[in-house]
């Protein structure tokens, strides 16, 4: 066998195996359950589809999942029923996630500031109150000042203020022409949402409490992560291009602020709070002792009640009427 040749079937093996390993997994694809009790629907957002949960009544309380590969409303199912008993609960799953549409679109921060800013407006249309997680907290602080519906705040160990901060970074830019080529970007990201990837992920970066990885977790990220188009958002999240700086914005915020953290979480350590709570003197923090980054899960008897409590109180410095915002 020449040289030529031999060199030629090697390349060919190296793109062949990969492609061949990419395809088994797209047949195995299948579509995940719904993931809450509440009512679907849809919302046709002008960039696609958007799915939401509905449930309960009184004023509306607005549920945004943080930014990861596999993400969805699901990640409120401890909370979502509890919530909905004292509030008009909408629980999103983003462009690009859950069972939204994943079109190829540029996903950016601002792209899912303008969807939270016009989902509040054109779905709800009312003063509401909102809890989001990590990345999206920073996305529901930034949607406030564009049009100011947000009565309060609950931010979940929050990014853009210390982290996640630059979506311009030149290793971003490697990262995403990586990501983007047909055949290995594909395969890092078969490996990073892989049983045993999210298993690893969920391991050391999530969970405080590894009996909270249980098998029906791991495969309904794993459903989720492995809709057609799920790679898209996910390789801008990892390239950077949702990174947002919210330090301005956060200071400016004149609405009551609830800060919630784990005080295990590692993606947005604990000591990054006294960053949020110096810039803006409305922010309290609650810190759960028992989790990571996703209080509302590990703890959620504790903290369905923390941001009752706090959802409840009403604030002497803030009143938006549905006249005044009409």
């Amino acid at each position: 066998m020449n040289k030529t040749l031999k060199r030629a079937l090697i390349a060919g093996a190296m793109v062949g195996v990969p492609a061949a390993l990419n395809a088994l997994i797209s047949t195995r694809r299948r579509a995940p359950l719904q993931p809450l009790n509440g009512e679907p629907k849809d919302y046709a957002w002008n960039w696609g589809r958007v799915r939401y949960y509905m449930k309960g009544s009184g004023q509306p309380l607005l549920l945004v999942h943080g930014i990861y590969a596999g993400a969805s409303a699901y990640e409120w199912r401890h909370n979502f029923d509890a919530l909905a008993q004292d509030y008009r609960v909408y629980a999103v799953d983003l462009l690009g996630f859950g069972l939204s549409d994943k079109p190829n679109v540029p996903y950016s921060a601002n792209l899912y500031v303008r969807l939270i800013e016009d989902f509040m407006r054109e779905v709800i249309g009312e003063p509401t109150m909102i809890c989001a997680s990590s990345l999206s907290a920073a996305f529901a602080v930034a949607a406030q000042p564009i049009t100011p519906m947000a009565r309060k705040l609950a931010l979940i160990c929050p990014t853009g203020m210390l982290r996640l901060r630059d979506p311009h970074a030149p290793a971003g830019r490697i990262t995403e022409k990586v990501l983007k080529t047909p055949v290995y970007g594909k395969s890092i990201y078969n490996t990073l949402t892989s049983t045993a990837g999210i298993r690893y992920y969920l391991k050391n970066e999530v969970y405080m409490d590894p009996t909270h990885i249980t098998n029906e977790v791991v495969n309904y990220i794993y459903a989720v992560a492995h809709q057609p188009g799920a790679h898209y958002a996910v390789r801008a999240f990892i390239a950077g291009k949702l990174n947002l700086d919210i330090s301005y914005a956060f200071t400016e915020l004149d609405i009551p602020i609830m800060l919630l953290w784990g005080r295990h979480a590692q993606v947005t350590p604990i000591t990054d709070a006294d960053e949020f709570v110096g810039r803006n003197p409305r922010a309290e923090l609650q810190v759960f002792n028992h989790s990571g980054l996703l209080p509302h899960d590990e703890e959620a008897a504790d903290f369905n009640k923390a941001l009752s409590d706090f959802l409840s109180l009403e604030s002497l410095s803030y009143r938006l009427t549905n006249e005044e915002f009409g």
